[in-house]
């Protein structure tokens, strides 16, 4: 990356209070006087594209463009600078880091007795929550403090020995955690790193990694918390990607009960990521009583940080659409459909993009499936409402859905309309065009005024069954067309020449 580029990604992506404790940090420890790089600093933080020549227009003739490029990188290194000192204590490793630091200035200043009360702490610290390479840091000054105290040499032998053998069971842990991390990483870049257009099933790569690998291969057992947190991890997609869903909901189980044990070391995101996805291995397992109890976990989960609170909030609105589909008992969602709508309408600043277009486009399914196609069409026209541009992977589903439910109520005009977007997206994006085009066309003979209804359903349903499942699981999210599909051909049984009719 261009060094031009680094520092208005790295502004970009600082927090509000980011930003202002790097103000603070600035007048506090640096000499402020003309401020060049904190106007700087203001200027790159309003563009929304990085743009050099109108940053040096902006400041012709002044001194911030003489010393530009000087500038631009000390205020890189400020910016990382604060940020150190910013999350100093926000994470542990960076905490025990932090006393280990005290305790080496104090080693340094020759008052090795305090030294040695601060990296107590911090080894006591590091053990707990299993900070390895800093515990590594914490046994060698351990070592420059026992030979302070002590002179004996006999003693001192013992001593580093002993801290020795602790480093070796160290990074043991160390070399251990690792081996499970990399097969989660390897199972999570099987399963979600391939592209939609060329991925093939990936059964067959789960299944081979899970005799190649060097967890299975060595036969390792996992030795740490953490260790067995990634093991679990890693199970969980693997036994999801092969469709065994009673071991998906066992590792999925461990690995909340896992975290539910060790709160210390596993933040709220973790656990409500872990009760998300036991609540997935529930409805995949058709487990409505165990659902039941874990969805509620979710819905009646509170945290101080209100942004923790709506990711909840999330993970309870689409676990729960995913069980009304799931469970083909879409009246789940309905259930919640006025608190979602509130929240998507009064909160939307708490939700991303991609996740009011899943819960929107689920709920319109939902909806869709109880032949409330006005309802399911007005659930819709809220994305479009917040002027969301849909992903690829949503603006055909919901364009479809839009243009069906226009169909079923005879608003043929604007069924056509969504048709025509979906054509012009497609040919610009010109992602599995085929497949969509077949479709596309289908619907389209469904908005002339005199068709054979009958044969037009069964072209559609030879369109359906070319698609290949992992395609229609992405593009379409379930087989609701299928469903759709079948519905209209089996209330159109009678004699062919009895189905010419108006829509």
């Amino acid at each position: 990356m261009q060094g031009s580029d680094k520092v208005h990604k790295l502004i970009q992506s600082l927090s509000k209070n980011e930003k202002r404790f790097f103000k603070m940090y600035c007048y506090l420890h640096n000499n402020v006087e003309d401020k060049n790089y904190i106007k700087l600093f203001d200027a790159i933080d309003k563009q929304k594209e990085y743009s050099e020549q109108i940053l040096k227009k902006k400041f012709r003739g002044t001194k911030i463009e003489k010393q530009f490029a000087v500038l631009k990188k000390y205020l890189y290194d400020s910016i990382l600078d604060a940020l150190v000192y910013y999350h100093r204590k926000k994470k542990v490793d960076s905490e025990v880091n932090y006393i280990y630091k005290k305790a080496q200035i104090l080693h340094n200043k020759s008052m090795s007795q305090e030294a040695s009360i601060l990296l107590q702490k911090a080894k006591e610290k590091a053990e707990k929550y299993e900070c390895f390479y800093e515990l590594l840091k914490v046994f060698s000054l351990e070592v420059s403090l026992t030979h302070a105290f002590h002179k004996d040499a006999i003693y001192l032998i013992g001593k580093c020995q002993e801290i020795q053998e602790q480093k070796n069971i160290v990074m043991e842990k160390i070399k251990n955690r690792d081996m499970f991390l990399m097969f989660y990483y390897a199972t999570y870049n099987i399963i979600f790193n391939q592209d939609l257009n060329t991925r093939i099933s990936s059964q067959k790569e789960i299944a081979k990694l899970l005799e190649v690998h060097p967890v299975f291969k060595q036969k390792a057992v996992p030795n740490s918390t953490s260790a067995r947190t990634h093991y679990y991890a890693g199970m969980m997609l693997c036994m999801m990607e092969q469709k065994d869903y009673e071991a998906f909901l066992k590792y999925s189980l461990l690995h909340l009960d896992l975290i539910k044990g060790n709160r210390h070391m596993f933040s709220e995101k973790n656990l409500l990521a872990s009760i998300y996805n036991t609540v997935a291995a529930c409805t995949d397992l058709r487990d409505m009583e165990l659902f039941e109890d874990t969805i509620s976990q979710l819905k009646n989960y509170k945290s101080k940080n209100k942004e923790l609170t709506f990711i909840s909030k999330y993970y309870y609105y689409m676990r729960t659409l995913e069980a009304a589909i799931s469970f083909e008992q879409p009246q789940i969602g309905i259930e919640i459909k006025s608190d979602l709508l509130e929240d998507l309408t009064k909160n939307a600043r708490y939700f991303s993009q991609s996740q009011k277009e899943y819960l929107c486009f689920y709920l319109a399914r939902c909806c869709f499936v109880l032949g409330e196609y006005e309802e399911a069409q007005n659930v819709l026209e809220l994305l479009d409402g917040q002027k969301i541009q849909h992903t690829i992977l949503f603006y055909f589903p919901v364009r479809l859905i839009k243009a069906i439910c226009y169909i079923e109520q005879k608003k043929l005009r604007l069924a056509v309309r969504e048709l025509r977007s979906v054509k012009s997206k497609l040919n610009r994006e010109g992602m599995l065009l085929k497949i969509h085009d077949d479709i596309v066309k289908v619907l389209t003979k469904l908005t002339t005024s005199k068709i054979d209804l009958y044969e037009t359903f069964r072209s559609f349903e030879g369109v359906l069954q070319t698609i290949e499942p992992h395609v229609y699981e992405k593009v379409l999210g379930n087989d609701f067309l299928d469903k759709w599909v079948t519905q209209k051909l089996s209330a159109l049984k009678a004699p062919k020449e009895k189905q010419l009719a108006r829509l």
